[in-house]
């Protein structure tokens, strides 16, 4: 199982199925957190993700999903671990949650991603290979990969 050691993954309650339907998600990601998804909070990877319930429930919920991002969880420092899904690709990473707020303005939050795409995430975490854990670790990470892709 991709999840690796999640204790239950499954199908949400009917009520969360049909909020995540009001989401305009890509329809992979919708089905597989309509089915697929945690259903208690567990750790993957060192990160605290949520089932969707508690995501439908979350008062930063609303404040995401206007910058077209879905909040998951976080990491283990308090930065919100969310998916972008504003393209298909709907890359998983971390907002800081020491420069951004929802009360100052409605800015895109400072994103940085751990995966290029959401299944290379899980993939990565499987596999046992380096995800940064937090949104200045994986700052720093993405400059570096963007540098050694220079040559430098």
């Amino acid at each position: 199982h991709i999840l690796g050691d999640v204790e239950k993954a499954g199908y949400a309650p009917k009520s969360t199925i049909e909020w995540l339907e009001t989401l305009e998600l890509p329809l992979q990601l919708l089905r597989f957190m309509q089915w697929r998804w945690v259903l208690d909070i567990e750790q993957i990877g060192g990160v605290t993700v949520w089932p969707v319930a508690r995501t439908q429930a979350d008062d930063l919920t609303p404040h995401f999903l206007r910058h077209k991002m879905l909040l998951l969880g976080c990491a283990p420092n308090g930065d919100p671990f969310v998916v972008d899904f504003s393209t298909v690709d709907c890359r998983p990473g971390f907002v800081s949650h020491e420069t951004w707020s929802p009360l100052k303005g409605t800015a895109s939050p400072p994103f940085e991603p751990i995966g290029r795409v959401f299944d290379s995430w899980l993939y990565r975490i499987a596999e046992k290979l380096f995800v940064p854990m937090d949104y200045y670790v994986a700052k720093s990470f993405n400059s570096f990969i963007r540098a050694e892709g220079k040559g430098a």
